[in-house]
């Protein structure tokens, strides 16, 4: 089981890349779902991607905004304040750029 600093940096890893979640991120995905019930699997689903790719651009940014407020939450309850902060700024950016245009 991997610690709150290991979970932080995947955290922090998959913001800042934007990359699509690897075999390992979505393992510690899963341990995260099962850690923190309120939590609902961060991974896409194929489903997912290909209703986003439908999606306005708007649509597309409040999205985001909610799943990055839900890990702006997750990490809070990790103790990664920095992170929490990070977050925060992300998701105000996701609210202002979806309400332009």
């Amino acid at each position: 089981m991997l610690n709150n600093f290991e979970l932080c940096i995947v955290l922090i890893a998959t913001i800042l890349t934007g990359a699509a979640m690897n075999e390992w991120e979505r393992e510690v995905t899963s341990v995260m779902s099962r850690s923190l019930h309120s939590f609902s699997s961060a991974s896409m689903k194929q489903t997912d991607l290909e209703t986003a790719g439908k999606l306005s651009r708007t649509d597309q940014l409040e999205y985001l905004a909610d799943l990055t407020l839900e890990l702006k939450e997750i990490a809070d309850s990790l103790g990664c304040a920095t992170l929490a902060g990070v977050l925060v700024v992300a998701y105000r950016e996701a609210v202002i750029q979806a309400q332009r245009r």
